[in-house]
């Protein structure tokens, strides 16, 4: 009895003995934008007249309107419209005014794909790991 005894308190000495492995919990944070789009279809001969005088200018010379949608992003309306000339297609956006839109939307949508960041506590954050960094010789 006393070999069993002594064998169960080795054995529990040994299993508090062991090392806890415990895994490091850092928060990441990332931000999911959505951009809610309201597409409604427009007939050609329903768009605003400053489009239509663009549409009708040298830039779009040959091209006549496929299909017509007015997209509301947030507060602003964009006209995405589909031109057809022989077998080439091509898709413009317009705003209201009869101005390309697309560089106004890909300047309002990169800083939201970003990641952010959230604060911590010192207890929280693991050290960081420095990355050496590589310079490019000039030529």
């Amino acid at each position: 009895m006393k070999k069993i005894m002594l064998s169960a308190a080795v054995l529990a000495f040994a299993g508090m003995a062991t090392v806890n492995a415990e895994t490091v919990k850092t928060p990441v944070a990332s931000a999911i934008v959505m951009n809610v789009q309201d597409k409604t279809p427009v007939k050609a001969e329903d768009l605003p007249d400053a489009i239509k005088t663009a549409l009708a200018g040298d830039d779009y010379a040959g091209w006549t309107v496929k299909e017509a949608f007015a997209v509301q992003t947030g507060g602003a309306v964009t006209y995405e419209i589909s031109l057809q000339k022989g077998d080439e297609n091509r898709v413009v956006s317009l705003n209201e005014a009869g101005e390309a839109a697309e560089a106004a939307s890909a300047t309002e949508a990169a800083p939201a794909e970003q990641p952010t960041q959230t604060e911590q506590s010192p207890a929280d954050q693991a050290p960081a790991e420095e990355t050496p960094s590589v310079t490019a010789p000039a030529m």
